[in-house]
C-alpha cells in the first residue's frame, strides 16, 4: 500500500510544526503553509493526496483555497477545520 502524501495549512506556525512531529504513520508530510494563497500554490506544485487546512487563514481562507484547489486538480481528500479558540 502506498503512503499518503499530505499538505498542512494553519496560520499558527506552532501548530503545523507540532503536527509534523506527530509519530510517523503511513503518510508523508510534503509541506506546510501559513496562508491560503501559499496553500493553493504548494498544493499545485506538490500534488498531495490529502490537504488539511484551517478555515480562518489570512490572504485566502481555507474554504476558498479548497475551492481553488479542487477546481485546479483532482485531490483524494480535502479537510478543513475551524479552531475552537483562535486567541
Amino acid at each position: 500500500m502506498a503512503r499518503a502524501s499530505i499538505v498542512l495549512a494553519d496560520h499558527h506556525k506552532m501548530l503545523t510544526e507540532a503536527l509534523i512531529h506527530v509519530p510517523e504513520g503511513d503518510y508523508d508530510i510534503l509541506g506546510t503553509a501559513d496562508n491560503g494563497r501559499d496553500l493553493v500554490t504548494m498544493t499545485k506544485q506538490q500534488k498531495p493526496d490529502v490537504v488539511i487546512a484551517d478555515i480562518s487563514m489570512p490572504m485566502l481562507n481555507g474554504l476558498d483555497a479548497g475551492r481553488q484547489i479542487k477546481a485546479a486538480m483532482p485531490i483524494e481528500d480535502l479537510q478543513s477545520y475551524l479552531p475552537l479558540d483562535d486567541g
